[in-house]
């Protein structure tokens, strides 16, 4: 998915501005991203990304316009090296910058999916995963045992051994989205009958979904 929310919109109070963590309220429900100055570290990460694509872009070039290596056919190869060594980074640092250094976690309560996605400086959001509401397991937050460390919410697809990052930060910006997350998702859920392939409706378990 690419594109602009342009319907989001959000103003910040200098308690908005001290989260750690966002919430975004959209039309079809709400984003969770990184407080306001990690948005800003990350869209400063993105024009120093430019520059170093544009800076290694003119090294995979120089080797082809230097006097000292025009004519010389010996350092052909290693030309041929260092062009398609620079071509790379500077590839990787474009898709890097392109995409965006913006993590974010869009819930959608109206279609009943979430999605975890990069949003670059220009407000174009690219789609990373999808999960269908009923293919979460839990949505937990793990504490931190150090007064100096951070909370984290994570929540875990069905059927998989890895857990889907959210959110970071203290456990008083993170706790109000952790019991939001969990109302949404603990509401009914589509599953299948085994026999008669009858779609019916049944209740999360509570033990899925902890605090």
């Amino acid at each position: 998915m690419n594109g602009n929310t342009s319907e989001i919109g959000l103003v910040l109070n200098d308690s908005d501005r001290s989260r750690a963590v966002s919430v975004d309220e959209t039309s079809w429900g709400y984003i969770v991203s990184n407080g306001a100055r990690a948005r800003r570290i990350a869209g400063f990460g993105e024009v120093a990304a430019i520059a170093a694509c544009l800076m290694f872009g003119t090294f995979a070039y120089a080797p082809w316009v230097l006097p000292v290596s025009i004519s010389n056919v010996d350092v052909l190869p290693y030309k041929i090296s260092a062009t398609i060594m620079f071509f790379v980074f500077s590839a990787l640092l474009y898709i890097m910058s392109r995409r965006g250094l913006s993590f974010e976690v869009q819930i959608d309560t109206r279609r009943r999916i979430v999605r975890t996605a990069r949003r670059n400086r220009a407000n174009t959001v690219t789609q990373i995963e999808q999960f269908a509401f009923s293919e979460i397991n839990s949505v937990h937050m793990k504490r931190s045992k150090s007064p100096m460390a951070v909370g984290q919410i994570f929540l875990k697809p069905t059927g998989s051994n890895r857990a889907v990052l959210v959110a970071t930060g203290p456990a008083r910006d993170l706790e109000p989205v952790l019991r939001r997350m969990i109302a949404d998702m603990r509401e009914v859920a589509p599953v299948r009958g085994v026999d008669s392939g009858v779609r019916t409706v049944a209740k999360r378990p509570p033990g899925a979904f902890a605090a």
